[in-house]
């Protein structure tokens, strides 16, 4: 304890300090009544106070969670739900493809993706010469890439599909 610490003890003599010792009730009043236990006590029933506050706030924030929780849940379940079904879409659709021949379903898809294509090129030629405006350029410009994009996408799926076909029949 240094000198400055509780000042109200450094005037006691040595008489007071004892009746103070054997006291228990006077020590009590004195030491609740010194500055600095009287300091230590405000700044204990600030941090209550703040605990309090931050205790209410988790509390109200509790509901919130458990809201976000259940909105997650469903959401998981909805999802793995037409997972599910996009899966069973998927394993329906590989056994139709599967009873025709890939080669000239490739093939067909693979003219209209060369049409959309060449169409594509139109287009840009109209546009470029100012015969069609931009909005509509934009537009149909993109419903035909759109269609293109979607035709390989089959392409590939379909030379993939065909490649598993050959692999599992070598097996």
């Amino acid at each position: 304890m240094t000198q400055n610490e509780f000042p109200e003890l450094e005037n006691l003599t040595e008489e007071e300090i004892t009746k103070l010792l054997n006291d228990k009730d006077e020590f009590e009043e004195l030491f609740s009544n010194l500055s600095t236990v009287k300091n230590i006590d405000s700044i204990k029933d600030q941090m209550m106070t703040i605990v309090a506050d931050l205790l209410k706030i988790n509390y109200s924030q509790k509901e919130n969670l458990e809201n976000v929780q259940k909105t997650h849940k469903l959401a998981k379940q909805r999802f793995l739900d037409l997972h599910q079904k996009l899966q069973q879409k998927f394993l329906q659709q590989n056994q139709l493809l599967n009873q025709f021949d890939y080669t000239s379903l490739i093939d067909k898809i693979e003219q209209s993706k060369n049409e959309s294509d060449e169409q594509a090129e139109q287009l840009f030629q109209k546009v470029s010469q100012k015969e069609i405006e931009l909005d509509q350029f934009i537009k149909e410009f993109r419903e035909i890439k759109e269609k293109s994009y979607l035709n390989d996408s089959k392409i590939k799926c379909f030379q993939k599909n065909l490649q598993d076909k050959k692999m599992n029949s070598f097996h």
